[in-house]
């Protein structure tokens, strides 16, 4: 009765349930807020993954590999180990109709079809890079444009059939916009299995997203 009220939840909202605490959820909102709400207030809770916010995922991340036009045929992969590459595919811009993913692929090319017939062939996960071309307050301020965001990568990475995603902001002028984005994004993409991971820089507070992502790439 006297605890502080973090936010309002509205009828139909969905939730993400992170565990059972005697006569309460604790849950994480759509806007990445984290509180506790009655289980009789609930319904239709549908277990989709146990504690998937701390599995840890050990992976070889091939970084010089994900240039399309060079001959990887003679690199020496660890089939012993989960090896990935990060290819920058895609870009976060501010266009005429607002905040949109720029999907720079080129997937109808020789080179990209050439590289992803090597992927396959070595059995190595894409894990297609999400950089940005303008500042992160402009594009991923408010829940909507972080939910378009969110919602047209979902789309392109099913439709391209890549296994994770690398977050790598060169420009992060809004530490906050950036987290929730992450707290956001990440339920979402793991609900379909895919991995998240976020390549650090100085702006990021890793402390605060180590237990979001699959892993931090240095």
């Amino acid at each position: 009765m006297f605890s502080k009220k973090d936010e309002k939840i509205e009828e139909g909202e969905n939730l993400i349930v992170i565990e059972e605490i005697g006569k309460y959820y604790k849950v994480r909102s759509i806007n990445g807020s984290i509180g506790y709400v009655k289980k009789s207030k609930l319904s239709s809770v549908e277990k989709i993954r146990d504690n998937w916010e701390n599995q840890k995922i050990e992976a070889n991340i091939l970084k010089n590999s994900s240039d399309l036009n060079k001959d990887y045929s003679k690199v020496e992969i660890v089939k012993e180990e989960l090896n990935v590459v990060i290819p920058t595919f895609f870009y976060v811009d501010i266009g005429e109709n607002g905040v949109q993913i720029l999907d720079k692929t080129k997937s109808k090319t020789e080179d990209y079809i050439k590289y992803m017939n090597w992927v396959k062939e070595n059995n190595i996960e894409v894990w297609a890079t999400l950089s940005n071309n303008s500042e992160v307050s402009n594009s991923l301020r408010t829940y909507t444009d972080r939910n378009k965001v969110i919602n047209d990568l979902y789309y392109i990475l099913v439709e391209y059939e890549f296994q994770g995603v690398n977050i790598n902001f060169e420009k992060i002028d809004d530490v906050n916009s950036f987290n929730r984005f992450i707290i956001e994004l990440a339920p979402k993409l793991k609900e379909l299995g895919l991995k998240v991971a976020i390549t650090t820089n100085k702006n990021i507070d890793t402390e605060k997203l180590k237990d979001i992502v699959d892993i931090i790439i240095k």
